[in-house]
């Protein structure tokens, strides 16, 4: 069966190019099919990111700040992040509202049911399901085991978080922690804590780790709640959990081959050394709309400019030598504006800002992975 558009996925990275597709009316009466075992129907994970707008989500704006905080076991500095603002975006939220907002799409078929096969037959892929074959114009594809990538990911940032309630108030609403190192007493492991205030009374506090051992659920437990009662959090509410773990690679695949496009992670949209992804999958999605208007479905292909290689260095000093992360943390967020450094972290950067970063924290754990390059 023939379809305009097949996507394998239906997370974050197919649904907002989906609701970019469905803001012009060149895609609504196009034939699509949706393939995901899920129907979406609970809140599976939440998204942060910066940005100067709300990319026009509704959800985005139950909970968003404009001053962040970073801490250590010397410094603890706040700063405003205006005129950006961080978002917040809950799963099922974000579901919701954009299975409202693709309703003009009137050809959308979906399939709960895990696909089988992707395969490639006389230059056009394949999608098995069951026992029925589909393909189409393009496929978008957003599962990362389905890219046929070889690399092993040796690198994870992997967390865990309750979403608490206390009875009286204890946190700073208005101040998003975004890198606590003071939770760890192992300094050769790359661990911080990460809060996130929702009132003076509720948050998301996460204990998070860079490295490449995954833990049972025990283990972030414990790790988490002896952070909590560090910070003096006690007699709390859980009402949420969450745990997860993003790919820290800088292995990329070749984004488009033939009729078949990787969206999101599969599509090397995950900065490696953050694991930030959301505000790359709407500026990615809103191209690829409008190339698809044009008629020439060209992909941007990150990982193969100067961010990349700063990645590259990065990710091999967390890998290497992660006792030193800390101490290059701590000069980043206290000699440089946390605007600035966002930017850089969005790669949106000249190379004079860049020098000022790197000017600014010690260079000699990047020098000796810039040898071993």
């Amino acid at each position: 069966m023939r379809y305009d558009y097949i996507f394998i996925g239906s997370g974050c990275a197919s649904l907002s190019l989906l609701r970019e597709m469905a803001k012009q009316n060149f895609f609504r009466e196009k034939r699509i099919l949706l393939i995901d075992p899920s129907e979406k129907t609970e809140n599976d994970r939440t998204w942060c990111f910066w940005s100067e707008n709300d990319f026009g989500y509704k959800s985005a704006n139950q909970n968003n700040w404009q001053q962040l905080m970073f801490k250590s076991d010397s410094i603890e500095e706040v700063q405003s992040i205006a005129p950006l603002t961080y978002y917040h975006i809950k799963g099922l939220d974000f579901y919701n509202e954009v299975t409202n907002d693709i309703k003009p799409l009137q050809g959308i078929d979906r399939i709960h049911l895990k696909v089988d096969e992707l395969f490639l037959k006389d230059d056009q892929y394949y999608v098995t399901v069951g026992d029925k074959t589909y393909t189409a114009d393009y496929i978008f594809n957003s599962v990362p085991q389905l890219t046929n990538s070889k690399a092993e990911v040796d690198l994870w940032q992997h967390f865990f978080g309750y979403r608490i309630s206390l009875e009286k108030p204890f946190f700073s609403e208005k101040t998003v922690s975004l890198m606590d190192f003071s939770l760890s007493d192992n300094k050769r492991i790359v661990q911080f804590g990460y809060i996130l205030p929702f009132s003076k009374t509720e948050a998301l506090v996460e204990f998070t780790e860079f490295s490449s051992e995954i833990h049972q659920k025990e283990v972030y437990q414990e790790y988490l709640e002896k952070y909590l009662d560090q910070l003096g959090a006690t007699n709390f509410t859980i009402n949420e959990e969450e745990l997860g773990k993003i790919p820290m690679t800088d292995t990329k695949v070749s984004r488009k081959i033939n009729n078949l496009i990787h969206l999101g992670t599969a599509g090397n949209m995950t900065k490696p050394t953050t694991g930030y992804t959301f505000r790359n999958i709407q500026l990615d999605a809103k191209r690829i709309t409008k190339n698809l208007l044009n008629g020439d479905l060209k992909l941007q292909e990150r990982g193969r400019d100067r961010f990349s290689f700063y990645d590259r260095l990065l990710l091999g000093i967390i890998k290497d030598e992660p006792q030193k992360v800390e101490r290059i943390m701590q000069s980043l967020f206290s000699k440089n504006r946390f605007t600035h450094i966002l930017k850089f972290l969005d790669e949106d950067t000249s190379l004079i800002g860049d020098i000022k970063i790197f000017l600014s924290i010690p260079w000699a754990p990047f020098l000796k992975q810039l040898i071993k390059k």
